[in-house]
């Protein structure tokens, strides 16, 4: 019995051992396919795995290309850098950049309720001013009572000037506003009667102020400050009229240690020519000319005889600022 089960366990083992020995081997597993993944700029060789479910590949879109020109806007060529053109299409707007300034059109703002009119609004030059002082020789002419007597005298003029020049700032029209002073001293023999008394004529002294208009005209460029950076030269000529008062000192005859003293109102027209040599100084500009002038002299000062011509020489020295 003991032998028996000896031999079933012996049969049991050889028989699997052949078995096992027999069987043929297995064959290796097939290989499975490269996965890819779409990314920018080419296709990526991956794992022999596939992915696992938490992870995803998403494929990345490329850059957006530049804006084309907008629909009805003119293309053109390119413009050349350095001896060659450039790549990519040149837009051209159909209108100017810059809107241009309408002469004496009304500034932005200026209709509306408590709008501020703050921009150029006129198509002339700036607006300039003068300051200055001209004093000279006075020249009296004629051959009435008075002038016989005078000799030649001294006027003193100070006054402002406002100058409107024209866009290229070449010329300038004029506004005088000024004071003057003219004294003559006299050697007259002629015996004039004045209030009942013979009396001649000792001194002339005259003041009150003028109005003119003129031109003035610049050589080398514009006249106004800051137009230029060298010496320029102007001259140009003015007209108007004056009004003042004036008295006359009368020498007595029958009493020489005394005299009369006569007071009149008066008028005078004049007209002049001015040149004056122009020095910028940056925010000014310094003037050194001279004045040639015409006037008459309407007055009853010396009754029927106070009324006569002059011609006037100054110098002058002034600012425009």
């Amino acid at each position: 019995m003991r032998g028996s089960c000896r031999w079933l366990t012996s049969a049991a083992l050889l028989t699997g051992t052949a078995a096992w020995a027999q069987s043929p081997a297995l064959p290796p597993p097939p290989a499975e396919p490269p996965i890819a993944a779409a990314l920018p700029g080419g296709t990526v060789v991956g794992s022999h795995r596939s992915p696992t479910a938490s992870v995803s590949v998403l494929p990345v879109a490329d850059p957006a290309p530049p804006p084309g020109p907008a629909a009805g806007a003119p293309i053109v060529a390119p413009p050349a850098v350095n001896g060659g053109p450039v790549s990519g299409p040149v837009l051209v707007p159909e209108g100017p950049l810059v809107t241009p300034i309408t002469t004496n059109a009304a500034a932005g703002g200026c209709t509306a309720p408590g709008g501020d009119c703050c921009g150029p609004i006129g198509a002339h030059g700036p607006v300039g001013q003068e300051i200055y002082i001209r004093s000279g020789a006075a020249f009296p002419l004629g051959n009435a009572l008075l002038v016989r007597g005078l000799n030649t005298g001294w006027a003193t003029t100070v006054g402002g000037r406002a100058q409107f020049f024209d866009a290229p700032g070449d010329t300038a029209w004029v506004l005088d506003l000024h004071a003057f002073y003219t004294y003559n001293n006299s050697s007259a023999q002629d015996v004039a009667t004045v209030r009942g008394e013979p009396v001649t004529v000792r001194a002339l002294h005259r003041s009150g102020v003028g109005l003119g208009v003129g031109r003035d005209y610049f050589l080398a460029g514009p006249g106004f400050v800051g137009g230029l950076w060298d010496a320029n030269f102007q001259y140009g000529w003015d007209a108007g009229a004056r009004w003042g008062a004036g008295h006359v000192d009368l020498n007595l005859i029958t009493n020489q240690s005394i005299y009369r003293r006569h007071y009149d109102v008066f008028g005078q027209p004049f007209v002049g020519l001015n040149a004056a040599l122009d020095i910028p100084m940056g925010g000014w500009t310094g003037l050194v000319g001279g004045r040639l002038e015409w006037n008459y002299t309407f007055s009853d000062i010396i009754p029927k005889g106070g009324s006569f011509q002059e011609i006037v020489f100054q110098l002058t020295a002034g600012v425009r600022y």
